[in-house]
């Protein structure tokens, strides 16, 4: 009786932490990182580096770029507003160069799952899009 009472406590432990994982489709490394990027499909397309990369920031069309300095690589997104809080919805576009073609998606919903010291992390769950941008002052 008590090995049947310990094998049950075990299953409903196992159950009970397998309901409990993350409620959110991105990983835990995207919210981690402050590095700015896009990551797609948890294949990062682009990731700054300030020794070879741009940003820009224009507050009135609530643009954020980032390049290359030569602009060979590159992704733009533009949010319908700028996000306040975590767990925020908001709508936007974003455009990168990828492969041997540029992309463009329009109308995406974002998830915002974390704004900290002007950086805001944004997720796609349909696109599995991970996105870190900076507003610059």
């Amino acid at each position: 009786m008590r090995r049947a009472l310990n094998i049950f406590l075990c299953i409903a432990a196992a159950l009970t932490l397998s309901c409990c994982g993350p409620r959110h489709g991105y990983d835990r490394d995207f919210v981690e990182s402050d590095v700015i990027s896009l990551t797609v499909n948890k294949v990062k397309a682009f990731e700054y580096d300030p020794s070879t990369c741009q940003l820009g920031y224009n507050d009135a069309r609530r643009e954020f770029r980032v390049s290359t300095d030569n602009m060979s690589d590159y992704f733009v997104v533009t949010l319908s507003k700028i996000p306040g809080g975590k767990d925020e919805q908001v709508t936007g576009s974003i455009t990168w160069t990828g492969d041997d073609y540029n992309h463009t998606l329009n109308n995406l919903s974002f998830e915002v799952a974390k704004i900290e010291s002007g950086k805001i992390w944004l997720w796609n769950q349909s696109n599995k899009l991970a996105v870190v941008i900076q507003i610059l002052n």
